[in-house]
């Protein structure tokens, strides 16, 4: 099975059972997981406290040195948020429970399928890995940092590239008066554009969809936000 990602994510396993760790060695880096194997609680955990680059760990709890779920405690006390799947052979609620109180993000029981065991790490690192998305905001418009999706009255603005680009440029320098030069150089960066035509075309255009009120040409001087 593979992951359907082209990143490879860093995993950290700490399984004692050299048959068991084995194979899920095996079946993780098949599913382009990155894999980091240790034996021993104690030797996990200052790995895992010196390097804070993991994206999830899998964690039993029957370790050799320190119990999985101290170790658990002892990276939640310390502030690492690493996302963690806890693998258990104990078949009680209260156990599940308190797992999850701990600190767990999820947990499987022994024996379990290794494709439901890359399911549940997929879905967990797209749960807790998951970018906040941040807006500009403008009178009804919303548009998102990285100028790839705009909103009028939350309806989408179905545009082209360019044009969106152009009111990124607007929407990141609210109330400026914007130069054909300024704007010419945010759309084409160093490329040589002498013909005012096409701007003056963009401009149209996103004013059209906008609506005339929202970009206000200032005689001599540039356009802005209105």
């Amino acid at each position: 099975m593979n992951n359907p990602s082209t990143e490879k994510y860093k995993l950290f396993l700490l399984e004692d059972d050299p048959v068991l760790g084995e194979s899920l060695l095996d079946g993780l880096w098949d599913a382009n997981f990155e894999v980091t194997w240790c034996q021993d609680g104690l030797q996990g955990l200052a790995q895992l406290q010196d390097n804070q680059d993991y994206h999830v760990l899998i964690l039993d709890l029957g370790l050799p040195s320190l119990d999985g779920e101290v170790l658990l405690k002892k990276l939640r006390h310390g502030r690492n948020a690493i996302p963690t799947l806890v693998l258990t052979a104990r078949g009680q609620l209260d156990s599940k429970i308190q797992l999850l109180n701990t600190g767990a993000d999820d947990y499987l029981a022994k024996p379990f399928n290794l494709a439901e065991l890359i399911a549940r790490l997929q879905a967990l690192i797209r749960r807790t890995h998951k970018k906040t998305v941040s807006y500009i905001v403008w009178r009804d418009l919303r548009m998102t940092h990285d100028g790839s999706m705009a909103w009028k009255a939350d309806q989408p603005l179905l545009s082209s590239a360019i044009l969106l680009r152009l009111l990124h440029a607007f929407m990141t320098h609210p109330q400026q008066v914007l130069s054909y030069q300024q704007l010419n150089d945010y759309l084409y960066g160093n490329t040589v554009e002498h013909d005012s035509n096409p701007l003056a075309s963009h401009l149209s255009r996103l004013r059209k969809m906008l609506g005339d009120t929202y970009i206000e040409n200032i005689r001599g001087e540039g356009w802005r936000l209105n």
